[in-house]
């Protein structure tokens, strides 16, 4: 079992938005949470042995709430994210805590 923290920076038109990714690995499934926005929420997906990353769930923003599924890479102490929620797409990167 693998545990992560990262400190994240999503990148959307108004701005940066400054969160933390906190998840374990287990056997190539990941379950975690995401903070952004004010609002911890959490997440769940896969991690490959080459660094391969993909998981779901929601931005809870204070207008509404904004299923998404993230896809991206995990190298060394950094993760990079492309982000696709129901009517944007948004860049994460992250450096590990």
């Amino acid at each position: 079992m693998i545990t992560k923290q990262y400190k994240i920076i999503m990148t959307v038109p108004l701005g940066k938005r400054y969160g933390t990714l906190a998840f374990t690995e287990s056997d190539g499934a990941i379950k975690g949470t995401m903070s952004l926005f004010g609002k911890t929420e959490p997440i769940e997906g896969t991690l490959s042995n080459d660094g391969e990353v993909e998981f779901s769930g929601i931005f809870c923003t204070l207008i509404r709430n904004i299923p998404f599924k993230a896809v991206g890479t995990v190298a060394e102490n950094e993760i990079s994210l492309n982000v696709q929620g129901q009517r944007s797409r948004f860049k994460i990167n992250g450096t590990e805590v």
